[in-house]
């Protein structure tokens, strides 16, 4: 199956134009990456002068790789892939963005829960709910809620 310039070989991503390089919607991929941060990885950022030195905590790889697996257990290939990013303080987030709706996932790694945000700008309206990333349901809610967004957009 083709999305733009990537190709998708089961649960991994591949640039066409480079092969062997992971798509950046590659979430998997993209948590292994971010076991090679380590504490103040975000030193550079604006905000880490006001919080001093070593901003920035290094995601558990533990987390990252329950996480990972749950993803890859529960995440269906037929809706839209997620952007991951490490948050400052040791988490992840993913984000979509769905025509008017920018939806982000901030997950706590050590909890293994996350709080979905999904603001529609078109109307004007924010939606808030916490997930428990154990529990397939959570999961399943997660998936229909991206394709009934995914619908609209």
């Amino acid at each position: 199956m083709l999305r733009t310039e990537y190709a998708r070989a089961g649960r991994r991503q591949w640039s066409l134009e480079n092969p062997g390089v992971p798509h950046p919607l590659d979430v998997p991929a993209r948590l292994a990456e971010f076991h090679e941060l380590e504490n103040g990885w975000a030193d550079g950022m604006q905000i880490a002068g006001e919080q001093g030195s070593n901003y920035g905590k290094a995601p558990a790889p533990d987390g990252l790789d329950r996480l990972s697996d749950a993803f890859e257990r529960h995440y269906p290939d037929d809706i839209p892939l997620p952007y991951a990013y490490p948050t400052p303080e040791g988490g992840v987030q993913l984000e979509w963005s769905l025509g008017t709706r920018e939806i982000d996932l901030e997950i706590d790694l050590q909890e293994h829960k996350a709080e979905w945000h999904c603001l529609d700008f078109g109307a004007n309206v924010s939606d808030l709910r916490d997930l428990d990333l154990d529990n397939p349901k959570d999961w399943s809610w997660l998936a229909q809620e991206i394709r009934r967004l995914e619908s609209k957009a």
